[in-house]
């Protein structure tokens, strides 16, 4: 929670280091929702018993915002890469 915190101040400011920070955060979460998954998966399979709320609950949070940081990544790589220089290819 701290990391994440200062990289949205430094997201704030504009500075390109909250972006570096960020990025890797983000990545974390978009692994986390197929972890957390499967996990409930195997649980259910082990024979653990749950509700509807508790199977659904955080499948469909993590996933959401798996969906909402990879939408993100891709806009901040996508920036990137509109960033750099063109290179040319000689023949």
């Amino acid at each position: 929670m701290p990391a994440v915190a200062c990289a949205g101040v430094l997201i704030w400011q504009r500075s390109p280091m909250g972006y570096l920070m960020a990025l890797p955060l983000l990545v974390l979460e978009i692994f986390l929702a197929p972890m957390i998954g499967l996990q409930t998966l195997q649980q259910v399979r082990s024979g653990v018993r749950f509700s509807t709320g508790e199977v659904m609950g955080p499948i469909v949070g993590f996933g959401t915002f798996a969906v909402l940081a990879t939408v993100i990544v891709i806009h901040i790589i996508s920036n990137i890469l509109e960033k750099l220089p063109a290179r040319r290819i000689s023949r």
